[in-house]
């Protein structure tokens, strides 16, 4: 094998690597993106416990992108891995949330991926929000939907990023509609509960007038 033969062996062997390592890192991100979807999902059944072990493969999954990614770099701007880092944030800011009360910080994640979930999160509190209003949880509720407004002041006070973040715009314009939808709903139900709960006692009332009308 001459010398040029040598180095185009070698290149080619270096392309067929940079080619699996490119489909490790697709592969990869979308079962992240979908594990985490998962874990979202089972918050909203309750299942924060298994929820927190799908988000914990997601977060390993990541982790062997990053290792990848420090010898492939030209592949950071990949769609995909972005997709999944914010996917990833949005659970994790969502389970913290549900089981602590409190917004997580975890430095693994980039600040584009962070504020780019939080505000996703808005949509999954308001699904909360709805499920608490059938089972009549209005305490929960009301908490959920300060939350929301929580989160939504927060990522006004940090508007000025959105010339640095693309899709902040539109989410900060989204969880506005979201967030006066549910304080609608919320105004609906409480009204109409409060409604029913009239109507229940005045009918008591005539009922225990009408017996002792019938004693007497």
């Amino acid at each position: 094998m001459s010398r040029l033969e040598e180095i185009l062996s070698r290149a080619k062997e270096k392309l067929k690597e940079k080619e699996k390592a490119k489909r490790r890192i697709e592969e990869s991100s979308q079962k992240a993106r979908t594990l985490a979807k998962q874990a979202i999902l089972l918050v909203h059944r309750d299942e924060k416990e298994t929820a927190e072990e799908w988000l914990a493969k997601a977060s390993e999954l990541l982790e062997e992108i990053k290792a990848l990614l420090d010898t492939y770099p030209e592949f950071t701007a990949h769609g995909g891995v972005d997709a999944a880092w914010q996917e990833y944030s949005e659970a994790k800011i969502l389970i913290t949330l549900e089981k602590q009360g409190t917004f997580p910080e975890f430095p693994e994640v980039s600040p584009e991926s962070y504020i780019l979930g939080l505000g996703d999160v808005v949509g999954e509190l308001r699904r909360a929000v709805l499920d608490d209003l059938r089972e009549g949880r209005f305490k929960e509720a009301e908490e959920r939907l300060k939350r929301m407004e929580e989160i939504y002041d927060a990522l006004i006070s940090a508007e000025e990023v959105s010339i640095l973040l693309k899709d902040l715009r539109r989410k900060i314009d989204i969880a506005r509609g979201v967030i006066e939808a549910t304080r609608g709903d919320l105004t609906l139900e409480v009204g109409r509960r409060r409604l029913a709960e009239s109507m229940r006692e005045l009918l008591e009332k005539i009922g225990e007038r009408r017996s002792g009308e019938a004693e007497g």
